[in-house]
């Protein structure tokens, strides 16, 4: 709702500004790439909310060819990053410390890039619990299992993701989950894979689909395409309805409801953001009545048992953490399931039914 204007003051206003990522108000991480010969980007680091900016030299990106792309973390301390392949091994850091220390991820736990020229684009990653997968200009595909440490490599349908080798071809990929994916590529053709992108299928496809962001949410069927309009789709991407045909860039949803896009700043204060606001209710992301229902114990120790009427049956559910993470899904079988939690640590938890985003506080002792 509101924002205050600021600079990444990376000490090089020559530098490119690749993308940031937040972790709460306080911490993010921003990447920083060279523009011309000479210049050094890199991972720089806050701790109050932008306003200074110290470089990790840890994750040196300092040889000539060096070229930053992403950075992600998955909580104060885990932490990940990849460049542009540098002696024949993309270069890729990870970090337990925040950032303190950065440790190059060894080549061979990466496979080789292709043809020498292979690289990776900027923005261009996804994060699914402990799954992270980036792509390239030869229009594959690199996951890991582990946060970054060790990685394979699939080939795509897509040629080239960034257009940067292969002009008329570029593609948008996102995950619901550590296996469902989907890619928009640039011609609107929407691909599918149900084992984390070692193989895809194409999708028989109907309705609107835009080329220049894509979300498949995470724990759900629902994905929203957006570019010159948007669209959304509620069955992984086959059948896709019209929301707009506004002026939409990336996008990303935390869940049904809560979700953003980019768009163009007319002058200082006026645009530069879309926040979504839920369809009707006849579209079928609208609330649906499912609020009686009961968690106990609460506080638990070990399970978590939810109760409740019939309308339980069938519906998706996830469990997360106070900073979002989601740490268990699954389906309702019947009116009273049990859920596992003798794993948490103590603390407060968020128990949300998906279809309706009907959400309930549980604390784990």
């Amino acid at each position: 709702a509101n924002w205050a204007p600021g600079t990444v003051d990376m000490q090089n206003t020559s530098l490119g500004l690749s993308m940031i990522h937040g972790l709460d108000n306080s911490t993010a991480w921003a990447v920083g790439y060279p523009n011309g010969a000479g210049q050094t980007g890199g991972i720089w680091k806050t701790t109050d909310g932008g306003g200074n900016w110290t470089r990790q030299n840890s994750a040196t990106y300092n040889n000539a060819a060096s070229f930053t792309n992403v950075v992600y973390f998955w909580n104060a301390n885990e932490g990940f990053c990849q460049g542009d392949p540098i002696n024949g091994e993309f270069e890729l850091y990870t970090t337990t410390d925040g950032g303190t220390n950065w440790t190059v991820v060894p080549g061979g736990n990466i496979p080789n890039p292709e043809n020498g020229d292979e690289f990776g684009y900027v923005r261009q990653i996804e994060v699914v619990g402990d799954n992270v997968w980036y792509t390239t200009s030869t229009g594959r595909m690199y996951h890991s299992t582990d946060k970054g440490y060790n990685w394979v490599v699939y080939n795509t349908p897509v040629p080239d993701f960034g257009g940067a080798i292969n002009s008329s071809s570029s593609g948008r990929f996102s995950f619901s989950s550590a296996t469902d994916g989907l890619i928009i590529d640039n011609n609107g053709i929407v691909y599918k894979t149900t084992n984390s992108g070692a193989n895809w299928s194409t999708v028989t496809t109907s309705g609107p689909i835009y080329t220049e962001g894509l979300c498949f949410i995470e724990g759900t069927t629902t994905a929203f395409s957006t570019g010159g309009g948007s669209s959304y789709s509620q069955d992984g991407g086959s059948t896709w309805s019209l929301i707009d045909t506004e002026q939409h860039l990336y996008v990303e949803f935390l869940d049904l409801n809560v979700g953003w896009s980019g768009w163009f700043n007319i002058d200082d204060t006026t645009n530069g953001m879309w926040k979504w606001e839920e369809l009707p209710a006849d579209a079928g992301l609208g609330v649906i009545d499912i609020t009686n229902f009961t968690l106990y114990p609460n506080p638990t120790s070990g399970e978590l048992h939810v109760s409740g009427d019939q309308k339980l049956i069938g519906k998706h559910y996830v469990v997360r953490n106070i900073i979002g993470q989601i740490l268990a899904d699954g389906t309702l079988m019947d009116a009273s399931t049990a859920i596992e939690t003798e794993s948490f640590v103590r603390g407060a938890y968020f128990f949300t039914i998906v279809e309706g985003n009907a959400t309930k506080k549980f604390i784990k002792n």
